[in-house]
Formats: C-alpha cells, sequence, structure tokens
C-alpha cells in the first residue's frame, strides 16, 4: 500500500493524531480531503503568540477549516508517554525542521515530553512550544509530508545518504 493510503486509512479511524501547521497540509488536504471531517487532531507546536495573530498554528489549521485541539490539551495515550497519540502527521521545513524540532537540536532528543523553545530559527522568529522526538518516535506511525522537490530530495538524503549522521530522524 502506498503511503498515502496509508494516511487516508489512518484519518479514516478518527483516532487521537497529532498534526503541525505549514503549507504541506494545505497540499495534503487536496490529496485527502477527508481530513477535515477528522475530530481528533492535536496541535503538536504552535508560536507562542496571542489567539487571534496571524502567526498562530491554531488560527491558521482553522482557516483551512480543520477542527484542531489546541496546544496544552492532551490526547490519550494508550501506553505511550504522556500525550502520544497512534499516529502524528508533521510537514516537513525546508531546513528539514518537524513540527518546531530545528535540525542540529540533539538537546531535544534528551528531554521526555513538550518543550520551551525561546525562538525559532526559521521566521517568524517568535517563542514555540513543541512535542519532542522522543514523543514522536513512541507514536505507532508518524507521516512525514514532503511536498515539492526540494524537500524530497532533502527527505532522501536524510533516509539514504546520512545513515549516520540523520538531522530529521523517522
Amino acid at each position: 500500500m502506498n503511503p498515502l493510503d496509508q494516511l487516508r486509512d489512518a484519518v479514516a479511524l478518527d483516532e487521537p493524531t497529532w498534526i503541525s501547521a505549514g503549507s504541506t497540509i494545505r497540499i495534503l488536504l487536496q490529496h485527502i480531503p477527508e481530513l477535515g471531517d477528522h475530530t481528533a487532531l492535536f496541535l503538536c507546536d504552535e508560536r507562542v503568540v496571542p489567539l487571534d495573530h496571524s502567526y498562530r498554528n491554531e488560527r491558521a489549521l482553522a482557516e483551512l477549516g480543520l477542527s484542531v485541539h489546541g496546544w496544552g490539551s492532551h490526547p490519550s495515550t494508550a501506553g505511550r508517554p504522556i500525550g502520544s497519540p497512534r499516529f502524528a502527521i508533521l510537514g516537513l521545513g525546508a531546513d528539514g525542521h518537524v513540527a518546531s524540532c530545528f535540525p542540529r537540536q540533539e538537546a531535544l532528543w534528551a528531554l521526555p515530553e513538550a518543550v520551551y523553545v525561546p525562538e525559532s530559527a526559521l521566521p517568524p522568529k517568535v517563542p514555540r512550544v513543541t512535542v519532542t522526538p522522543r514523543c514522536f518516535a513512541a507514536c505507532e506511525q508518524v507521516f512525514i509530508v514532503a511536498a515539492g522537490a526540494d524537500r524530497h530530495a532533502l527527505l532522501e538524503h536524510c533516509i539514504y545518504r546520512e545513515a549516520n549522521r540523520i538531522d530529521v530522524r523517522i
């Protein structure tokens, strides 16, 4: 089964799922419009700005028609670390970041749960909160959406050419 069909099947289960914001989610909605009917989407990273601010991920996803549970609400854990649902849908940033976990932030791997990031590596340079890679690793399945040739090349590079020095761990 191809990854898009696997993701479609996971979405159909309507189970608690982490989701990140970003341009890739807009593209994903074109291929899986039923994502808009999912009732158990939980934001896994957020910019620390007022609720009505244009940088707010929760606001951006709502504008796409997605009903998300904002930062701070936690999905059921079913034996995984606190807040780790079965699934996560993450976009891949142009620099290789997922959620607000930026490349070369190895210290994040040691942290068990969510973390406050004083300033992001990319604009907008505002404080963020994010789920840590360790929690993503506890999910049963993590879908990384890499939209565009540049991000596909980055993902391929991370998986196949940097096996011992991966910046984006999957």
